[in-house]
């Protein structure tokens, strides 16, 4: 029996157990509660973030260019709506 067949959780991958006709499946979104202060030490800790140089002649070849991450870190930092998402 796979996963997804299980005799408690009827569903499409499972022929033997399909659900009955009409029978309409409410999903709801995942609510994810983070208390306010996990966000404050993540805002605490990319306030603090540590940078080295750009290697010269190094763009994009090795991973991510420098400037670009720390304009990501900044919007972290100050515009995104953790709580948005």
């Amino acid at each position: 029996m796979t996963p997804s067949c299980r005799p408690t959780a009827p569903n499409r991958f499972c022929p033997s157990n399909p659900i009955e006709e009409g029978v309409v499946i409410a999903l709801e979104p995942p609510k994810i509660q983070v208390p306010d202060s996990v966000l404050d030490d993540l805002k605490s800790r990319l306030e603090r973030a540590l940078w080295t140089e750009q290697l010269p002649g190094i763009d994009w070849d090795y991973c991510s260019n420098l400037g670009y991450v720390k304009e990501l870190v900044k919007y972290w930092r100050t515009k995104f709506d953790w709580r948005g998402q």
